[in-house]
């Protein structure tokens, strides 16, 4: 389908070429849906859900997709500005009084995503897909097939959508998997205009790929599961996006202390000042 579409839209794929595409497209083609009425909820997944309202369904496909729970949160101190943001204030507040609470997970690739990427949307009733397949190996699958139809050397880039956590109310595409692209700029230390040795220069260049490909795709019912991004200069590499996972751990008891000390600190002299 991806070698059709450029082929109609772009005169076939070229050498360098980005193809950026969506975990769902993926999912969906090669047939990772989960039928929910297969799913038998567990003991953590069933107390889960009576300490938070999450369907205990949904809670056991979250716990499927994760290896560690960061935090819940409560989703109704949004509705004001969710309503806000929607073209339906009523449909709205409806859709968010009928989820009661978001599960912040790692995932098993190392990576923070809202419910484990347990989605609903634009699958077939009665399914929903969530990240509990290695990105990165279906990156390089992607790409090596497109390779071979093709003959031209391509990268290959899959998103899915995550809560932005800059403060901002909204949502971001970030990358999930990758092939034949660097997925982290290596400038750190390089200097900067003032022959500073700058702290930085570690851009996740494949994050910011589908954040540009996420304008066109869009959210609801655009249509648009893949994009080709072209003209952009990258390093090509083996390394996928788990090569540059973390993984969140949280704070030890040290690292706690820390920074309640320093919260204290700053709320009652710095804020005085101000």
């Amino acid at each position: 389908m991806i070698i059709e579409s450029a082929r109609r839209e772009c005169g076939r794929n070229r050498d360098r070429d980005i193809i950026v595409a969506t975990s769902k497209l993926v999912m969906k083609a090669k047939g990772y849906l989960v039928r929910l009425s297969d799913v038998r909820p567990s003991l953590v997944a069933r107390l889960l859900s009576r300490l938070t309202g999450k369907n205990p369904v949904e809670v056991e496909l979250v716990l499927r997709a994760s290896r560690d729970l960061v935090a819940v949160v409560d989703v109704w101190p949004l509705a004001s500005v969710l309503e806000r943001l929607s073209e339906d204030p009523v449909k709205a507040r409806e859709l968010v009084e009928s989820i009661s609470s978001l599960f912040f997970v790692v995932t098993r690739q190392g990576l923070i995503a809202m419910d484990g990427g347990v989605d609903y949307s634009n699958v077939p009733p009665g399914y929903a897909i969530a990240n509990i397949v290695g990105f990165d190996e279906e990156a390089r699958v992607l790409r090596d097939e497109l390779v071979k139809r093709t003959g031209r050397r391509v990268a290959v880039v899959i998103t899915d959508t995550e809560t932005n956590t800059s403060e901002k109310i909204g949502t971001v595409d970030a990358a999930v998997g990758s092939a034949g692209i660097e997925p982290v700029a290596s400038g750190f230390a390089r200097n900067d205009m003032y022959g500073r040795p700058k702290f930085g220069g570690v851009d996740i260049v494949v994050d910011e790929i589908a954040s540009a490909a996420a304008l066109l795709m869009g959210q609801t019912n655009e249509g648009i599961p893949a994009v080709i991004i072209r003209g952009l200069r990258y390093k090509e590499s083996n390394k996928g996006v788990s090569d540059y996972a973390l993984g969140f751990r949280g704070l030890g008891l040290r690292g706690l202390l820390r920074n309640a000390l320093a919260r204290i600190i700053y709320r009652l002299l710095w804020r005085s000042n101000a």
